[in-house]
Order: C-alpha cells, then sequence, then structure tokens
C-alpha cells in the first residue's frame, strides 16, 4: 500500500510552511484551526477500526453517514444535490466549530465547508484555494 500523499497545490503548502503551528485563520466571519503539514497525514480515527490520514477524514465522515442514513447525497447552502461519493475525495485542512474546512481537487480546489455533525450539510466558501488565502486573516 503507497503511502498517502499530502495533494494539495504548491502554493497552498508554501504558504502553510510560512506559518507558525497552531495558527488560525478567519474567513467570513467563522475561525479555522488551520492543520500544520505534518499534521495533514497524522492518522485520524472516527471509530475504532475507521481510520485515515487527517486529510482524508471527509471521506471517513462520508462513508458513516451513508451506512447510517442509507442517503448517497446530501445539499448544500443552495439546495443542490452533492454526492457522498463527491465529498469523499474532499481533502480536509482545518476544523472549526465541529465542522471541517475541505478542498476538492476534482473543482479547481474550490474551499467547502462540511458538517458532518449537522447530518453532511456542506457549503461552498470559495472557487479557489487561492481566493480563499487571499481574502483570510491568519490570527
Amino acid at each position: 500500500m503507497a503511502a498517502p500523499k499530502v495533494n494539495l497545490p504548491q502554493n497552498y503548502l508554501k504558504w502553510l510552511d510560512s506559518i507558525l503551528d497552531g495558527s488560525y485563520a478567519n474567513h467570513n466571519d467563522r475561525e479555522w484551526g488551520i492543520t500544520d503539514r505534518q499534521d495533514l497525514l497524522e492518522p485520524f480515527e472516527l471509530n475504532e477500526g475507521d481510520v485515515a490520514p487527517y486529510i482524508e477524514q471527509a471521506r471517513l465522515y462520508a462513508e458513516m453517514i451513508e451506512y447510517v442514513t442509507g442517503e448517497t447525497t446530501t445539499v448544500d447552502d443552495e439546495d443542490n444535490e452533492i454526492p457522498y461519493d463527491r465529498i469523499k475525495t474532499w481533502l480536509t485542512i482545518a476544523e472549526g466549530d465541529e465542522d471541517l474546512l475541505c478542498v476538492d481537487p476534482n473543482d479547481g480546489y474550490s474551499v467547502w465547508i462540511f458538517a458532518p455533525n449537522e447530518g453532511g450539510y456542506v457549503e461552498k466558501v470559495c472557487d479557489s484555494l487561492d481566493q480563499f488565502l487571499e481574502e483570510l486573516e491568519v490570527v
């Protein structure tokens, strides 16, 4: 089995390396605990036996929601259906108030909020990771 990789754009990784470990970012009145580069690959255990690198935790949550509810889709803040299969490909980069901040590598690294504790609710935050970086404030 191949070792997991941090499949994020180089400009994001460079930005990540330029901030202090444990930094927070404010974006649209939400505060996000930014995950340090080395921690993106640390094991994350959702349930006993359900382990993946931190960066892949959206997949674990999406699989759990599908299993528990039998649903294969959720809806975003504009009532668009979003398949859990799509969410399973998202990369988690931060956390805030029990929500995950994720990027969708199959959609130009668009930035999304994924709220597994709210039934899998999702909300698109930015069209790209570059846009997100331009708009945030590191605190």
